[in-house]
């Protein structure tokens, strides 16, 4: 005959409830600034890609017909498209539709 003993720390639905809190505060803590820092970091980065993808065309294009014969034209060229390939998934956030304000998040409580 065993007699099992039922445990102290038993999972009710409000200690869940506990146990959970605290992990979504501090997911909320990790996510916001995330966010804000990402989303400010995010007009600079494109300018950065935009600017470097136009500046590899160019270059590109102008050692081709200017420069010397060795020079590697493809691969210039297919290096500054794909700066300006990577930029093509990423939303453009800063900006709403044709109004031009600017887009907040909205936190609900």
């Amino acid at each position: 005959m065993a007699f099992h003993k039922q445990s102290q720390t038993q999972q009710t639905p409000a200690n869940i409830v506990n146990a959970i809190r605290p992990r979504v505060f501090l997911w909320q803590a990790i996510r916001l600034p995330m966010f804000l820092l990402l989303s400010v970091l995010e007009p600079v980065v494109s300018f950065v890609l935009g600017s470097l993808a136009l500046l590899g065309v160019l270059t590109a294009f102008f050692w081709r017909f200017v420069g010397p014969a060795h020079f590697p034209f493809l691969l210039v060229l297919s290096v500054s498209l794909s700066f300006e390939l990577v930029l093509i998934p990423t939303p453009r956030r800063s900006r709403s539709s044709s109004t031009g304000r600017f887009w907040w998040p909205t936190i609900a409580n």
